[in-house]
């Protein structure tokens, strides 16, 4: 029985192993995909707030109005996010191709420098396999960041910021929420 119970663990952990081993691909599509759509929400932002704005009532304009700038900025940070992470897989990439061409490495004989600059070289230089692996770790690291970010993102702009706003400039009738800069200034006073 617990040698059954064992085999099963080890067939479940060799599937998460091999789905682990291919996650590069599934990652590389999500990150061109989101990259390519979040450069052109900017604009597309911009024109829909210009085209909302001269409807919007006060209090309105106000919650929009930092909402606008909000996502923005969450876009601004998952374009310079999904960047690095797709040069980080580019480059592991790259790491990987030199090391199925080369898979004994650097042939450090063939090199045609003195044996000291050789030992340096070997003690500054890792191995590609090395380097590889550390960096498909580094670039999942930076895809998961993405993917956390987005759900963070999204609950705290939605619960924390969204409703304040708008209860703020519902409340707060004495400041002229058309000059966003006094706004910002009767927030801080208030907080």
């Amino acid at each position: 029985m617990d040698e059954e119970r064992t085999a099963e663990v080890v067939d479940d952990r060799s599937w998460t192993r091999r789905f682990h081993d291919h996650t590069h691909e599934a990652e590389l599509l999500v990150s061109g995909a989101l990259l390519f759509g979040l450069l052109q929400a900017p604009e597309a932002l911009d024109s829909t707030f210009d085209a909302y704005q001269p409807r919007l009532s006060d209090t309105a304009w106000f919650a929009a109005f930092f909402a606008w700038h909000y996502v923005k900025l969450i876009v601004y940070a998952l374009v310079i996010s999904l960047g690095l992470h797709l040069v980080a897989r580019a480059y592991w990439v790259g790491l990987v191709g030199l090391d199925s061409a080369f898979p004994e490495g650097i042939d450090w004989e063939q090199m045609r420098y003195g044996p000291l600059v050789k030992r340096t070289y070997r003690g500054l230089v890792p191995e590609l396999a090395t380097m590889a692996r550390l960096t498909d770790r580094f670039a999942s690291a930076i895809f998961a960041f993405i993917v956390v970010s987005l759900f963070v993102f999204s609950i705290l702009g939605g619960a924390l910021f969204a409703a304040p706003a708008w209860l703020i400039g519902h409340l707060v009738t004495w400041v002229d929420w058309h000059h966003p800069w006094l706004g910002m200034v009767a927030i801080f006073a208030l907080t």
